[in-house]
């Protein structure tokens, strides 16, 4: 019996099999993702991009100190959880409208950048940056839908330690 997939796309839940087709799908959106280096969770959440293979999101980031003002954009939450969280995974998707059309993926591990995405759920915020030396820049990701994919996860936790 395949493992089953919880899939979490906003605020919407499927679960699915751990198909070729799921999995060469979900190939593409890792491929696509920016990886998380580092986080931090204080003054207000914030991560550091590994961009070595993403050369554009510099400039997008300078894009945005440059212009001032909060970027028009809309953002989305995807998890996948399997119930063993062989598979816990987050991407944030974010599509920016103004002042430039661009949309980038970011991938955060449930498990090891829980505190930080607790504190994004929490503040409603997070900060990106793709050098240490730089200032953060910061993004609003006040959706609702992480507080239920974090609390899927807390679920998957308690059934395993009952385990």
């Amino acid at each position: 019996m395949e493992n089953p997939l919880v899939m979490l796309m906003g605020i919407l839940r499927g679960d699915v099999c751990l198909s070729d087709d799921w999995k060469a799908q979900m190939e593409t959106i890792k491929r696509e993702a920016i990886p998380v280096i580092a986080v931090r969770r204080d003054p207000l959440p914030a991560v550091l991009l590994d961009v070595k293979k993403r050369a554009d999101v510099p400039d997008l980031i300078g894009t945005l100190k440059v212009v001032g003002c909060a970027p028009e954009h809309w953002v989305v939450w995807c998890s996948l959880l399997t119930p063993d969280l062989s598979i816990a995974e987050s991407f944030l998707l974010v599509n920016l409208t103004t002042p430039v059309p661009y949309h980038f993926i970011l991938r955060f591990h449930l498990l090891r950048h829980r505190s930080v995405l607790e504190a994004i759920e929490r503040t409603g915020k997070l900060g990106i940056f793709a050098d240490p030396e730089t200032e953060v820049t910061l993004v609003q990701v006040n959706v609702p839908e992480l507080r239920e994919h974090l609390a899927q996860l807390h679920r998957f936790q308690q059934g395993r330690m009952r385990e």
